[in-house]
């Protein structure tokens, strides 16, 4: 319950500040193909039907309503936006967290390291928990968190590689270029437990060398096809989009305070 209502007032402050800058600068309206930082702000600023909207589908999330309720939740949410209007890839930037997702990886609770890593890593199987997503200037991970155990302590697999957007209004393309294997961090220094989990799940693999200022870990290249997202709503928030092969995903934005809780490359 806490988190949804701190998630609500968040909602509630940014349509409020949003009308008083509107009232404030009634000549700010967003133009098809402006690039203007002040104007995309105002764009990205939920109305008041969005804001109940949101705080809808995040309560849907959070109390697991079927998945076409959701789904028809986020069509709705990003009818309310126009997408074309939005600054996309000045939004996008930042520290992300799956909410949401249609994905389905089958009926086993484990899935093989081998098929998360486009075939780079051993055939061990893992329990997958979050899924996190860093974007940065033309760079994109995505990072799910994996455990060699259903109870036991994770580590994260960093998928990495280039991100740029095409015409397609919304649409970020991805070229993952590389793979890896790192522990946690905790207290800004690497989780010994969380390097113990990586050592057990690249046990006969060839790891870097480790140390108290290189800890264990793997990294490889990828030949892997290019893909993309089609981003259908953002704001500071939250957003939505629909990845190549059509599953629907929401993630929330991530304070800089916390951010992905693993070694990034």
């Amino acid at each position: 319950t806490a988190p949804i209502v701190r998630r609500i007032v968040m909602m509630t402050s940014a349509a409020l500040f949003a009308a008083i800058a509107v009232v404030r600068h009634p000549q700010a309206v967003l133009r098809p193909g402006s690039t203007s930082t002040s104007l995309a702000l105002s764009a990205a600023s939920p109305t008041a039907s969005a804001v109940a909207l949101k705080s809808e589908l995040l309560a849907a999330i959070d109390s697991h309503q079927p998945q076409e309720t959701v789904k028809q939740l986020t069509v709705q949410l990003s009818e309310t936006q126009a997408i074309e209007d939005v600054d996309v890839p000045r939004l996008l930037l930042g520290d992300w967290r799956t909410l949401f997702s249609t994905l389905k990886m089958g009926n086993a609770k484990s899935v093989p390291l081998k098929m998360l890593s486009f075939g780079v890593m051993p055939s061990r199987p893992v329990f997958v928990g979050d899924w996190y997503n860093r974007v940065s200037e033309q760079q994109y991970t995505l990072m799910p968190q994996v455990r060699s155990s259903e109870q036991g302590v994770s580590a994260g697999l960093a998928l990495t590689g280039w991100c740029g957007f095409d015409a397609a209004p919304g649409r970020c393309s991805v070229q993952f270029e590389s793979v890896g294997l790192v522990p946690a961090i905790e207290g800004g220094t690497t989780d010994q437990n969380s390097e113990a989990v990586v050592r057990e799940l690249l046990e006969g693999s060839k790891l870097e060398e480790s140390g108290p200022q290189r800890p264990a870990s793997i990294f490889r290249w990828l030949n892997a096809h290019k893909t993309f997202i089609d981003i259908t709503y953002i704001d500071d928030d939250i957003r939505i989009h629909t990845g190549k092969s059509g599953e629907v995903y929401v993630l929330e934005r991530l304070p800089a305070s916390d951010g992905i809780p693993f070694m990034l490359p």
